[in-house]
């Protein structure tokens, strides 16, 4: 990143504004003036730390941490594909902080990794463009990582639609749906709401149905010969051949966190298209688990009009 023909190579960042200003790569000020005014600093401050050439050892370090750091400021050193963010602050109020910061100069492909420096200070990592969505609703519960997670609930008891709306401001909406309507009226109901980025469909037996506008080809069970020499497994339908290849069996739970299927669709076993055609999967699924964060979901009615 280059402004007025210097290199960006760093950022102080306010915690509590999100307001930043740039150092160069001697960790000089870009704009002394700017800097002293949108990180509100003393003006003797910002003018005795602009005169040094810094870097993150020895007693410079100590020095930043004694000036900046426990005003509640936040350093970002800048990278080719990475941005370390040091801190002395909890780690939650270290990545709100930040998030002006990283909307503002982030590609999605960027890591970001957050290093409290004080003891037990606390160190995550992760692409900017998955903490986008989370972020933008204030969930912070992905620097948790997902074994780690309390279990979550559906808002609403099934059967349900749940829309990915394809965009991280608008984010999951879910409807109730009438328990009374067989499978098939249900279909008719939810078709028109699905879009691109597609939904689910929850069942009062548990089930959970990926639904989609348009799904990749998908195999019946024996279709040319595809699984001669193996054997079903009756529970999971995965095909075995002895302890050479053993059934999945495990990957027909669900996700402790969000209650979601865990590999979706389970293999060989159905799936249903918009269409209403009832397929069975082949040997490798067409969609991996996404975990929801259930208190995050927003709750709507369906117009069916």
């Amino acid at each position: 990143m280059v402004i007025s023909g210097q290199i960006r190579a760093g950022a102080w960042i306010d915690a509590t504004s999100g307001a930043y200003a740039w150092i160069d790569g001697l960790a000089h000020w870009v704009d002394l003036d700017a800097a002293a005014a949108c990180l509100r600093l003393p003006p003797e401050i910002a003018q005795a730390l602009g005169r040094g050439t810094w870097d993150l050892t020895g007693n410079a370090h100590s020095e930043i941490l004694a000036t900046l750091m426990v005003r509640g400021l936040i350093r970002a050193r800048v990278g080719e594909n990475m941005v370390t963010f040091e801190f002395s602050i909890p780690l939650a109020e270290a990545v709100a902080g930040a998030n002006k910061f990283m909307r503002d100069n982030l590609e999605p492909k960027v890591l970001c990794r957050f290093n409290g420096l004080d003891l037990g200070g606390g160190s995550v990592e992760f692409l900017w463009g998955r903490a986008v969505r989370p972020l933008s609703k204030g969930d912070m519960t992905f620097l948790t990582p997902r074994p780690l997670r309390a279990p979550t609930r559906s808002p609403i008891p099934a059967p349900w639609l749940l829309l990915d709306l394809g965009a991280p401001e608008h984010g999951l909406r879910i409807c109730r749906l009438d328990p009374e309507l067989p499978i098939p009226e249900l279909l008719d109901i939810v078709r028109p709401h699905v879009g691109p980025a597609g939904g689910w469909l929850g069942l009062p037996d548990g089930r959970r149905w990926r639904l989609e506008t348009g799904m990749p080809p998908l195999v019946r069970v024996g279709q040319c010969g595809k699984f001669l020499g193996f054997a079903v497994c009756p529970d999971c339908g995965w095909p075995r051949h002895g302890e050479i290849a053993p059934c999945k069996c495990w990957m027909r739970a669900m996700c402790r966190v969000c209650s979601m299927p865990i590999h979706w669709p389970p293999p060989m076993h159905e799936t249903i298209t918009l269409r209403g055609e009832v397929l069975h999967v082949p040997h490798v699924a067409a969609y991996a688990h996404q975990c929801i964060n259930w208190p995050s979901v927003k709750i709507m009615n369906l117009i069916t009009k």
